[in-house]
């Protein structure tokens, strides 16, 4: 399992670097989840991402053919290690220790969508469709009062194939009838990283 993890890490960081997907501060390569996805958060806000580019594909890892603008637009607001804030004391023990990886919405407070950035970590809080790391992000996205939610898990094509984190989101979404309102899709680095244009 060690070996799988530091492949696809290996894997994805050399393709940020053949992509120019790098640090504009030092010109560094990312090296770890969170700089990748402020990395992200920052080439978007660049427009330098072709989310027209990017497939969505179901929570069975099966191409829907829609595509990543179909929820995201260059437009919208976008931020990085965004954290779940909490009005009620009993909240603060569900997400008020959380961040959101990228969180983006839309000008209009329309539409919400998480981005869950997972290149071999392990889930916060366990992995349970009740209330593990997923299900806690879905509940404050349920919770929202952002008409359209959506859940993005975004990974290696490697872990993907392999089954990796996507039957979290499934079950998590599955779980409870509440949780309907939120809808999940994969997405991976490697289909971003092709769509990324160089500024």
């Amino acid at each position: 399992m060690a070996n799988l993890v530091y492949e696809v890490r290996k894997g994805i960081f050399e393709l940020c670097n053949q992509k120019s997907f790098v640090d504009p501060v030092t010109k560094l390569r990312p090296a770890f989840e969170k700089a990748l996805s402020a990395l992200l958060v920052f080439y978007h806000q660049k427009e330098a991402i072709k989310w027209e580019a990017v497939p969505l594909y179901s929570l069975d890892y099966e191409r829907t053919g829609l595509a990543a603008n179909s929820i995201i637009s260059e437009r919208g607001m976008i931020s990085s290690e965004y954290p779940l804030l909490y009005g009620q004391p009993e909240q603060l023990a569900v997400w008020g220790g959380m961040n959101c990886d990228v969180l983006y919405l839309t000008g209009n407070f329309k539409r919400i969508v998480f981005f869950e950035n997972k290149i071999g970590s392990g889930f916060t809080y366990g992995c349970g469709s009740a209330d593990g790391q997923i299900a806690r992000q879905i509940d404050y996205l349920v919770e929202s009062r952002i008409p359209e939610k959506f859940f993005l898990l975004v990974s290696s094509e490697l872990l993907f194939n392999k089954k990796w984190y996507f039957n979290e989101l499934r079950e998590a979404l599955k779980y409870d009838e509440s949780r309907e309102c939120v809808t999940g899709y994969l997405i991976s680095w490697e289909d971003i990283l092709n769509a990324f244009r160089t500024v």
